[in-house]
């Protein structure tokens, strides 16, 4: 371990005991130091990419350990000051131990992270090379981060329990099932190191375990689903503490409950909403997506205000009559939550597709009224010449609504849109 703080001492204003706001803080430091470090990659590469396999790897085997140091030294000393800045709200008085950077990982082990990526050079896919070393970089920074925290739980003289805190609104089944222990995790829990590329968790630590409590954070539902996987999986030779009875427990988990996880596996069989116009498999892998693209370059209030979609598509409401334009529920949901690249007015998922959401207090109801209003009486009805596609308009409540619809073969109407333009 290291006594002294690096020149990457990167100091985050926290002013409250670890809430999730002040985790965002700390994803936020350790993104943008694993960012640079990545960036520098790419540059590095670029130089020397041209050259034979033998001398990119070479080249990268010297730079990639001093990246890995140098950012790592950044994410240990943001971790240590965002140590002591949450131990200052929980624990009164002075620090009374030294403060120590964790250990940061050995540039034996980032070499052979190396030489595994550099296989692909001689495969003739230097891409694949370059998303390896993003991968390890990216794990190798974070450890630095994670290694401090627990050097300083040592030293504390006061005791320190950790949890894996994913970030919302969903987590792979790997992290959910370290996170689901909560807050039991002491500083020799070294486990919990273990993580994959990209992995956005946190461990965060707390004086207090029992009062705890972080927002989007439910280590009892993790555990619940975890039990119900176990108690439905056979030993069948293993032991049950043993790593393959792990994963034959995720296995299940992921087929079980494939909304809960962003590695939920797809069904086998098709299904699809009552009307046929949803698949659901691909419903569900979009939904996936959302969750991982709602965690993307974006922290705190903005980040966590970034709803996804419901684990199945809402049905068309039973308020709507026959005599309307058809409404499926594919168009529902493509106004609600956005579907195929458009839509999503829902306030809380114009995110998705960068769409103008409806009021925010609108609910789902008022805004199947405000369609209906639209629809039966328009003050305004443009046709397309060249699609054929009609445009209702009418202000409902003070805002301005259009409807979008087409006509069937049938002869019929169905709903293709309803939002509120630019306000």
């Amino acid at each position: 371990m290291r006594s002294q703080l690096s020149q990457h001492n990167l100091l985050l204003m926290v002013w409250v005991m670890p809430t999730r706001d002040d985790i965002e803080l700390l994803v936020h430091a350790r993104n943008t130091l694993i960012g640079k470090a990545q960036r520098e990659l790419v540059a590095v590469f670029s130089a020397v990419e041209r050259k034979d396999p033998r001398v990119v790897r070479n080249v990268l085997l010297e730079a990639v350990p001093v990246l890995v140091r140098k950012y790592g030294d950044g994410a240990a000393a943001a971790a240590a000051d965002w140590y002591l800045q949450m131990r200052a709200k929980d624990v009164p008085g002075a620090v009374d131990f030294p403060i120590v950077l964790g250990d940061p990982v050995p540039d034996g082990v980032v070499r052979d992270n190396v030489r595994y990526a550099a296989k692909f050079l001689f495969g003739g896919d230097p891409a694949m090379t370059v998303g390896a070393l993003h991968g390890a970089i990216g794990r190798h920074v974070k450890y630095a981060e994670m290694s401090t925290l627990w050097q300083l739980g040592v030293k504390d003289t006061v005791t320190v329990r950790y949890a894996l805190v994913p970030r919302p609104p969903m987590t792979c089944s790997w992290c959910s099932f370290l996170s689901s222990r909560g807050w039991v995790y002491t500083s020799e829990a070294k486990g919990l190191a273990s993580q994959h590329s990209n992995c956005d968790c946190s461990v965060v630590p707390s004086w207090d375990a029992e009062k705890a409590h972080i927002d989007g954070y439910d280590p009892e539902a993790d555990h619940r689903r975890y039990k119900r996987a176990r108690a439905s999986v056979p030993a069948q030779g293993v032991g049950e503490t043993s790593d393959e009875f792990t994963a034959r427990v995720l296995r299940q988990a992921r087929e079980m409950f494939p909304d809960d996880y962003t590695d939920g596996k797809m069904r086998q069989r098709r299904e699809f909403t009552s009307d046929g116009s949803i698949d659901l498999n691909v419903w569900r892998r979009k939904r996936q997506d959302r969750a991982r693209e709602a965690k993307r370059g974006h922290y705190g209030h903005e980040a966590l205000a970034r709803r996804i979609p419901p684990s199945r598509p809402d049905a068309v409401p039973s308020s709507w009559s026959d005599d309307l334009p058809e409404l499926s529920a594919k168009a529902w949901n493509h106004i609600l939550y956005g579907f195929d690249g458009r839509g999503g007015h829902l306030p809380g998922y114009e995110w998705v597709n960068g769409g103008t959401p409806f009021p925010v207090d609108w609910t789902k109801h008022d805004i199947v009224e405000a369609a209906e209003a639209v629809l039966r009486h328009p003050e305004l009805v443009v046709e397309d010449d060249v699609t054929g596609r009609l445009t209702f308009t009418r202000v409902v409540n003070g805002f301005k609504v259009l409807v979008g619809a087409s006509k069937q073969s049938t002869g019929k109407m169905k709903v293709l849109t309803c939002f509120c333009p630019q306000r």
